[in-house]
C-alpha cells in the first residue's frame, strides 16, 4: 500500500514475451485467448487478449440473413461496445467476478489486453472437478449474477462454460461481460440474437422475456449450464437431485415471471451444505461478533468436519483458517490447536473402528491429510517473523514435528527456531529453546548446536544486535527484537458504528436471506413445487414482453384492463354494475344478461350504437361516419313482452323521448337488436360514447347515464 504508482501501471506490456496460447472464446468479430508472460512485472498474472477478427460471412450465416437480427446486432453489439463491456470487471470488485487489474489497448495490432489474477478456463478443468467444486461454483455464479443485477442493474447475457475461469484456490470467477446490457435495453429480440450467435438452441421458449422480471434470461442460462454440467460430470451424485428439479420446473419455465432470481436461489437448502456454510463464514469472518466466532469454532467438528472428507476439508476449508485475520484471532486458537495435533489414522481399521467418544475428542485432521495438504502451510507460517504466529506454532510443536520430512526440518524449521532463541521476548525465547531440544532428538545434537551458532554469527554480521550491549557486557547472551508484534485485534462493537448491525452487508448470510423470504417463496425452492398450479404466477394471459396487450375481442363479463385504451362496443357483453355516484363507478358485480339503468329509460340510438367509437376522456373524440353506421346496423325488432319497453324512441333531433313505460327498468337488447332502422336514424351527427378510464360508465350527452 502507498501513494506511489504501482509497478503494473508504469510497466509496458511486451507481447513478444507471451507464453502459451489457450483459446477461451471465438466469435465472428474477435478471438479471446489467455497467456502467461516471462516479463517480470506481470509474471504472477495472466494476460487475456482480445484480437479483432473479421468473419462477417460467418455471422450472417448464424443470423440466417435476417435483417431484423442484423439491425439488432448493429444497434447493441458493435465491436467497440463489446470491448468496452468486457472491461466492466475492471470497474467493480466482487469475490466471484474475475479481477482485472489493468487494461492495455494496442490499436496498431487491433488488440486489447487485460492483466488479471492467475486463472485458467473452466472448460479445460471441468472434467477434473468434483461435486463439491460444482457446488461451490454454483454458489459463486449465483452470487456474481446477484451482484450484476442489483448493483450494475444489467443482464450478463453470456453465462456459458467459456465465460467462467478458475482461480488457484479452485474458486469459479465470472467473466465474459462482452454482451452485458442494461435492463432497459433488453427484449426478446436481443435474446433471440444472442441465442443464434451462441448456437445454443432454436426453441421459442428460450426467447421469452419479461420486463417485470429482467433477470429471467440470466437465470435461464444458469439453469441450462448447470443442468448440463451436473448431468455430464456429477450424474451419480444425489446431492443435486432436488436442486435440478427446481431448475427444471421453475428456472427454465416458459413463463419468465415464474423463474426465481439469483438471490432467491441462494436460499435453497443445497447451499446450507456444511462446506458452503463454513466457507461463507470464513470469507466474511470479520463481520461476525466474538460470540459467533467462538460458537462456530466450538461446534466445528460436530457440524462441519464430520460431514466432509479429509480431502475436501483440507483443500477448501482449513487453508482459510491459516489466514492471518483468523489464525491470530483468539476464538480460533482452540481449532488451530486441534489441527496442529492430528490423529494417527494408521491405527484405525475395520477391526478397531473409532468410537463416538474418540471422534468427538480427537482432531479433525489425520496424519495422512496433514502431511499431504497442511505441511506446506505450516512451513510458510514459519517464514513469517511475527511474534504471536511463532508462539502458536511453537506451543503446539510436539503435535506435528514428527510429521515433517528431515530436509524440511533442516532447511526451514531449524533456522527459524534458532532465530527465536535470540529474541528479547522471553516467552518466545523459552518456547524456541524447548523446540531446539525436540529438534536435536530428531536431527542430532551436534547438527542442532552448529545451526544455533551459525545463526548467531549471521545475526552479528547483519548487525542485528545492539553494539553497546556487545561492547560493555560481552558475557551476556546476545538478544534483539527480531519478531514484530501483530496489530491488536478488536471486537465487532469497537470496529463498527452503533446500530450498524441493522444494515445488511453486501455479502448477507444465507440465514438472513432465508428469513427475508415469504412462505410462498420458500415453497418455490421445494422439489415438489409445481409452478403450473400457482394461478397468481401464471395469470398473464394478456401480458407480452412485460406489457398488457390489447385484446382483439372480449366475451362474457367485461374485464377491467389498465392499459387497454380502445374497446370495440360490438364485442362488449353486458354486466350488472351498481349505479355510479358523481361519476364514480362502483365495484364490479357478477355478470347478468340485462341492463340496469339509473333513469329507468331505454337507451337511445346514441347509447346502443354498434361499432361506434368508444374512447376514454383523455383521448380526442373520433369522427363518426353515419354512412358506415347505417351500413352495419340491423333492423330493429320491437319488443312484445310485457316486461320490455314499448316503442323505441323515434328518430328526432332532441333524442329525449323515453319509453312509454317508465316504470320498467329492465330492457333486453340482444346483440342482433342493437341497431335501429336506417329510417329511424337521426339526421344529426350521433354523439360518441365516452368511457372514463378504469370504469364502465357509458354517458350520453343528452339522455342521462347508463352503466355497464
Amino acid at each position: 500500500m502507498g501513494n506511489g504508482t504501482s509497478e503494473l501501471s508504469v510497466q509496458p506490456l511486451d507481447p513478444q514475451l507471451f507464453q502459451g496460447d489457450i483459446l477461451i472464446n471465438q466469435t465472428f468479430m474477435y478471438d479471446v485467448t489467455i497467456h502467461h508472460t516471462t516479463q517480470k512485472a506481470f509474471s504472477k498474472h495472466r494476460i487475456i487478449k482480445f484480437k479483432q477478427i473479421d468473419r462477417q460471412n460467418e455471422g450472417l450465416v448464424k443470423l440466417k440473413n435476417r435483417p431484423n437480427m442484423q439491425f439488432c446486432l448493429e444497434k447493441h453489439f458493435q465491436l467497440s461496445e463489446l470491448l468496452k463491456n468486457a472491461s466492466i470487471p475492471a470497474r467493480c470488485r466482487h469475490p466471484s467476478i474475475l479481477c482485472i487489474q489493468r487494461t492495455i489497448s494496442d490499436p496498431i495490432n487491433n488488440c486489447l489486453y487485460f492483466v488479471t489474477e492467475p486463472c485458467l478456463p473452466l472448460r479445460f478443468l471441468i472434467k477434473f472437478c468434483s461435486e463439491t467444486d460444482v457446488l461451490r461454483g454454483a454458489r459463486s455464479m449465483l452470487s456474481a449474477l446477484k451482484f450484476v443485477h442489483s448493483s450494475l442493474n444489467s443482464s450478463h447475457n453470456n453465462l456459458r462454460l467459456n465465460s467462467i475461469l478458475v482461480s488457484p484456490e479452485s474458486q469459479w470467477k465470472l467473466s465474459g461481460f462482452e454482451y452485458t446490457l442494461p435492463f432497459d435495453q433488453m427484449n426478446k429480440h436481443v435474446i433471440e440474437l444472442l441465442e443464434r450467435l451462441y448456437e445454443e438452441t432454436d426453441q421459442p421458449v428460450t426467447y421469452s422475456y419479461s420486463r417485470t422480471h429482467p433477470f429471467c434470461y440470466d437465470v435461464y442460462m444458469f439453469s441450462r449450464l448447470f443442468t448440463q454440467i451436473i448431468k455430464e460430470y456429477c450424474s451419480g451424485s444425489m446431492l443435486f437431485v432436488d436442486f435440478l428439479q427446481v431448475l427444471h420446473k421453475s428456472c427454465m419455465h416458459p413463463q419468465p415471471r415464474v423463474r426465481l432470481p439469483p438471490g432467491h436461489l441462494l436460499a435453497h437448502p443445497l447451499f446450507q451444505h456444511p462446506l458452503i456454510s463454513s466457507v461463507e463464514f470464513l470469507e466474511n469472518y470479520m463481520t461476525y461478533s466474538d460470540s459467533e466466532r467462538t460458537d462456530f469454532f466450538r461446534t466445528f467438528n460436530e457440524k462441519i468436519a464430520k460431514h466432509l472428507t479429509d480431502d475436501v476439508l483440507c483443500v477448501t476449508v482449513l487453508p482459510r483458517c491459516f489466514q492471518n485475520s483468523i489464525f491470530l484471532d483468539p476464538p480460533s486458537h482452540g481449532l488451530i490447536a486441534q489441527i496442529l495435533h492430528p490423529y494417527d489414522d494408521s491405527q484405525l481399521d475395520d477391526k478397531n473402528p473409532a468410537t463416538e467418544s474418540d471422534v468427538g475428542h480427537r482432531s479433525c485432521v489425520s496424519h495422512t491429510a496433514f502431511t499431504t495438504y497442511l505441511t506446506p502451510l505450516i512451513l510458510s507460517k514459519f517464514r513469517i517473523h511475527e511474534r504471536l504466529t511463532r508462539i502458536i506454532l511453537l506451543t503446539n510443536f510436539t503435535g506435528y514435528v514428527h510429521l515433517f520430512q528431515p530436509n524440511d526440518l533442516r532447511d526451514t524449521v531449524l533456522p527459524e527456531v534458532c532465530m527465536g532463541v535470540f529474541d528479547r521476548y522471553d516467552p518466545l525465547s523459552s518456547l524456541s529453546l524447548q523446540a531446539i531440544g525436540m529438534l536435536s532428538s530428531v536431527l542430532g545434537a551436534t547438527y542442532t548446536l552448529n545451526a544455533l551458532r551459525e545463526t548467531e554469527n549471521g545475526l552479528r554480521r547483519m548487525n542485528r544486535f545492539p553494539t553497546d550491549t556487545l561492547k560493555h557486557e560481552p558475557q551476556l547472551w546476545p538478544r534483539a527484537h527480531l519478531f514484530s508484534e501483530a496489530a491488536p485485534k478488536i471486537n465487532r462493537q469497537q470496529r463498527e458504528l452503533p446500530l450498524s448491525e441493522l444494515a445488511m452487508s453486501a455479502m448477507e448470510s444465507t440465514e438472513a436471506q432465508r428469513r427475508s423470504l415469504s412462505l410462498a417463496q420458500m415453497a418455490a425452492l421445494s422439489a415438489n413445487y409445481e409452478p403450473n398450479s400457482n394461478a397468481k404466477l401464471l395469470d398473464d394471459m394478456f401480458i407480452e414482453d412485460g406489457h398488457i396487450s390489447r385484446p382483439k375481442s372480449l366475451t362474457g363479463s367485461a374485464i377491467r384492463m389498465t392499459e387497454a385504451r380502445y374497446v370495440n362496443s360490438s364485442t362488449l357483453a353486458p354486466v350488472n354494475e351498481a349505479p355510479s355516484v358523481d361519476g364514480a363507478s362502483a365495484q364490479q358485480s357478477p355478470s347478468v344478461n340485462h341492463w340496469t339503468s339509473s333513469s329507468s329509460s331505454c337507451p337511445t340510438n346514441s347509447e346502443c350504437m354498434p361499432n361506434g367509437s368508444i374512447h376514454y376522456d383523455d383521448e380526442p373524440e373520433g369522427k363518426i361516419d353515419s354512412t358506415e353506421i347505417v351500413k352495419n346496423v340491423q333492423n330493429h325488432t320491437q319488443k312484445t313482452t310485457a316486461g320490455v319497453c314499448g316503442e323505441m324512441c323515434s328518430s328526432q333531433p332532441n333524442h329525449n323521448r323515453s319509453c312509454e313505460s317508465d316504470r320498467v327498468t329492465d330492457c333486453d337488447h340482444p346483440e342482433e337488436n342493437f341497431a335501429l332502422n336506417p329510417t329511424d336514424l337521426s339526421t344529426e351527427k350521433p354523439s360518441p360514447l365516452i368511457i372514463n378510464p378504469g370504469a364502465h360508465d357509458v354517458k350520453d350527452e343528452v339522455c342521462g347515464d347508463l352503466h355497464f
